[in-house]
């Protein structure tokens, strides 16, 4: 990994630690560093960029939702620019944005003073020991982007009319992706976890949590758990109790955010985030690992539904 690149992870790293310590100090008045913010209804809940229409991918969700934005839209300062209606004259340091739209110049573009958030972005090469089409990351770099919100004469997003429904059909969405999803469920007892043995996930009955949003968050993080299995992504075995942990915890936030379940609470699990920040201080390219294995996580869930 290039040094601009690890200087920009541990960066991210003290920030996630200092948001953990700040909230086992004060859980009730503080959040998870990652919790992500409102989302319009109908607006995609994970950052995209809007000019390619792809979703920034594993530790780049967690950077951009923390930086507080409801809108999810970000971009490159270039791409914005091209999509407004300009067009690049020259090279290098003397190259100007020239304005093709019709009438004069409005002068849009990314507002003056607002600072771009640096994201990490992969260096692909072509691997044909993989395959004839096949691509492999050999490092990172850094690139800034900045939000929609940021950009001057860039588009508000419209809300779409809210559909009328009955309460009872909220989460029916992700009834149907984790109901499909091939790991058996019991519900007995009054603890929640997935058993990698039977290859099972154990849950108290719907009635005895808190509401239905904690029982499908509950139910999201214990199916992260099972995407670990030999038989997927034979994960487990690889991992300590608290970075498989972490990989749930995220990937739960990942698919409650697909799904539209408010983020899953671990207000109570002091132990698993005093785990997490004695690992991430180690070694801060934890993070991206995590983050990477959670996204793969929730798509192996939602593909299967």
């Amino acid at each position: 990994m290039a040094d601009r690149a690890k200087t920009e992870l541990q960066e991210i790293a003290d920030r996630i630690c200092s948001g953990l310590e700040a909230f086992l100090a004060d859980p009730e008045n503080s959040s998870m560093p990652w919790d992500r913010p409102w989302t319009p209804s109908g607006m995609n809940p994970f950052p995209h960029n809007p000019t390619t229409e792809k979703n920034y991918r594993g530790i780049n969700i967690m950077i951009l939702w923390m930086k507080g934005f409801g809108d999810t839209r970000w971009m490159g300062f270039n791409q914005s620019k091209e999509a407004l209606g300009y067009r690049r004259s020259g090279k290098g340091r003397f190259a100007k944005w020239i304005w093709k739209g019709e009438g004069e110049d409005p002068g849009y573009g990314v507002r003056r003073g607002e600072k771009g958030t640096k994201i990490l972005r992969p260096r692909m090469v072509k691997a044909p020991e993989l395959g004839p089409d096949a691509m492999k990351c050999i490092g990172w770099s850094v690139a800034t982007v900045f939000n929609a919100s940021q950009i001057e004469g860039w588009p508000a997003f419209e809300t779409p009319d809210i559909p009328d429904v009955e309460p009872g059909e909220v989460y029916a969405e992700a009834a149907a992706v984790l109901s499909a999803w091939p790991v058996p469920v019991e519900h007995v007892g009054d603890a929640a976890f997935y058993r990698p043995s039977t290859d099972s996930i154990t849950l108290p009955l719907p009635g005895a949590f808190e509401d239905l949003t904690a029982y499908w968050a509950v139910r999201g993080h214990e199916t992260i758990h099972s995407t670990g299995h030999k038989s997927r992504l034979n994960r487990l075995d690889g991992l300590t109790y608290a970075e498989e942990e972490l990989v749930a915890e995220l990937g739960a936030v990942f698919l409650c955010a697909a799904l539209g379940i408010p983020r899953p609470s671990l207000d109570n699990h002091y132990r698993y985030i005093q785990g997490w920040m004695t690992r991430i201080k180690k070694d801060p390219d934890i993070v991206r690992k995590a983050s990477s294995r959670a996204f793969k996580a929730m798509e192996l869930v939602l593909d299967n539904g």
